[in-house]
């Protein structure tokens, strides 16, 4: 139609609706949008009957990011189109899937405190470390988009209990 479009691209074909398989890990829904308006939009996801060994992630290629998806409940998440070249673009958005494992690491304590009024420090305590390389630690101004301000090396990582801090 001559209108605002949306739909799944799969093998070529655009589809309104697609029977999926088990959730493999990196499965993906590759979305396809079509005619749309420079004006804010929102996704809205309700998934039903969705494994719960999964991940999902809302790909946004013309912002690099990427905003969690929650399998068990409705997701709400706004996008805009803009002037900008690649923000109506027809394969801008595409949904990937991660197969949960188990963490390597048992997290006792983590604790954020303020310790002057440009700065805080983040501690937390573990145990039974097993093959972990670092700890990444990020930081969120709305709690949906994140950034790496550093990283710890490991403490212990021989199964035993360890503490952390890292200064933000």
């Amino acid at each position: 139609n001559g209108g605002e479009n949306f739909g799944i691209y799969r093998d070529g074909k655009l589809l309104a609706v697609e029977a999926r398989n088990e959730i493999t890990d990196n499965d993906t829904i590759f979305f396809h949008l079509q005619n749309l308006k420079q004006q804010p939009y929102q996704f809205r996801f309700a998934p039903i009957a969705v494994s719960s060994n999964a991940t999902a992630y809302l790909v946004d290629k013309f912002l690099n990011s990427q905003t969690p998806v929650s399998l068990t409940d409705s997701s709400i998440i706004d996008f805009s189109v803009t002037p900008e070249l690649g923000s109506a673009a027809a394969d801008r958005f595409m949904i990937v899937f991660k197969l949960m494992s188990i963490v390597p690491v048992t997290f006792i304590d983590i604790s954020a405190t303020r310790t002057s009024e440009q700065s805080s420090i983040v501690k937390w305590q573990t145990a039974n470390e097993l093959n972990v390389q670092q700890y990444l630690v990020e930081r969120s101004n709305d709690g949906r988009h994140f950034i790496s301000i550093g990283s710890t090396s490991m403490v212990s990582n021989n199964g035993s209990n360890a503490a952390y801090e890292f200064p933000d």
